[in-house]
C-alpha cells in the first residue's frame, strides 16, 4: 500500500470512527454557550520500532484530518483530540499498559498498530473495556469479528473481503464485456 493510500485510508477511518463514536451516545445536549468536552481518540502506536514506517504516517494523517475537522467546528460541536502512547516496538506488556492509560484519559475509541498480531494486546484491552479498537491499515479479516469480536475493525480490505472481490471482478475482462460473475461471458 502506498503512503498516499495509507494516509487517505487513515483519514477516512478517522472520520468513520468519530461518526461511530458520536452515534454511540457521546453527544451532549445543551445551549450554544456551553463548552462541550472533546471526543478523545486514543492512539497506541510504535513510534520507532518495526511498525513505525506504517504507524507514523497513519498518525500524521489522523492529525491532519483532526485539524481540518476541528477547524470546521468538530463533530456535532465537539472538538476531536488525539492522546498518544508509544508501545515501544510493540512490547506486549507496554502495549497493554498503553491501552489502559489511553482509556484512563477518557479515550472513546482506540487506534492501534498496523499488524494484527502486534495489535492484539491493545485490541484486547480496549474491547474488554467496551471501547472500539481500530487499526487503520491491517489488511486481513482477522482484525474484526472473526478474531476479536464486534468492537474491532480495520479500514483496509483483506484479499477475501467482498469489496476486494468486487474490485477484482470489476477490473476483469468479463465485467468489461457486460457479464455477471459466473456467467458464460465471464468465463
Amino acid at each position: 500500500m502506498t503512503a498516499r493510500k495509507r494516509w487517505g485510508a487513515a483519514g477516512v477511518v478517522l472520520l468513520l470512527a468519530t461518526t461511530a463514536v458520536a452515534a454511540l451516545g457521546t453527544t451532549v445536549g445543551g445551549g450554544a454557550t456551553k463548552v462541550q468536552s472533546p471526543i478523545i481518540i486514543g492512539w497506541a502506536y510504535d513510534s520507532k520500532g518495526n511498525m513505525a514506517p506504517f504507524d507514523n504516517p497513519a498518525l500524521a494523517a489522523a492529525r491532519i484530518q483532526i485539524r481540518q475537522i476541528n477547524a470546521k467546528g468538530g463533530v456535532l460541536g465537539r472538538k476531536l483530540q488525539i492522546n498518544v502512547c508509544d508501545t515501544n516496538n510493540n512490547n506486549p506488556a507496554k502495549a497493554k499498559a498503553c491501552a489502559r492509560s489511553l482509556i484512563a484519559t477518557g479515550a472513546h475509541v482506540i487506534f492501534t498498530t498496523c499488524d494484527v498480531d502486534f495489535a492484539t494486546p491493545v485490541v484486547q484491552e480496549a474491547i474488554n473495556r467496551g471501547k472500539l479498537a481500530i487499526a487503520p491499515c491491517i489488511g486481513t479479516d482477522q482484525m474484526g469479528p472473526k478474531r476479536f469480536g464486534a468492537k474491532a475493525s480495520s479500514h483496509s480490505a483483506s484479499a477475501t473481503s467482498p469489496r476486494t472481490r468486487a474490485r477484482r471482478w470489476l477490473s476483469s475482462p468479463g465485467a468489461r464485456a457486460g457479464g455477471r460473475p459466473g456467467s458464460a461471458r465471464t468465463q
